[in-house]
């Protein structure tokens, strides 16, 4: 069990499949990051807890806190800052939409061919059964 002050909480919103949570992270005194989880931490800044510290690849967790003392900070949870912009500005990709009709002589239309004839070939299989003889 190590023994942390609070220093700081704070609230990283991450898109997951259930849509926007937040991940809650607690800054020591001593300046490191520990990832506290999901549910919001019911101890607040100035707190002194003692948790188990787990290293993983992503960084620091803490496990099975137990709070030996309460602080007087402000149960306020800051926002984690957005990553700075290094570098050039990038931008989001956008699919090419190809122009209906396509030009006959188009790379496209050999890609579009070959797709039905599979679809046909998948469809007559579904209908009449496997192996069938096409001569």
């Amino acid at each position: 069990m190590a023994t942390i002050v609070v220093a700081n909480i704070e609230a990283k919103s991450i898109n997951t499949k259930f849509g926007m949570k937040n991940k809650y992270i607690v800054i020591g005194s001593d300046g490191n990051k520990y990832e506290a989880g999901w549910k919001a931490p019911t101890y607040t800044p100035g707190s002194t807890i003692e948790a188990n510290v787990n290293v993983t690849k992503y960084g620091n967790e803490i496990t099975d806190v137990r709070v030996t003392s309460f602080g007087s900070g402000a149960a306020t949870v800051s926002s984690a800052p957005a990553p700075a912009a290094t570098g050039a500005v990038r931008s989001v990709p956008t699919a090419s939409v190809p122009a209906f009709p396509l030009d006959p002589t188009s790379r496209e239309i050999s890609i579009i061919r070959q797709n039905a004839l599979t679809n046909a070939v998948k469809s007559m299989e579904i209908l009449y059964g496997t192996n069938l003889d096409i001569s």
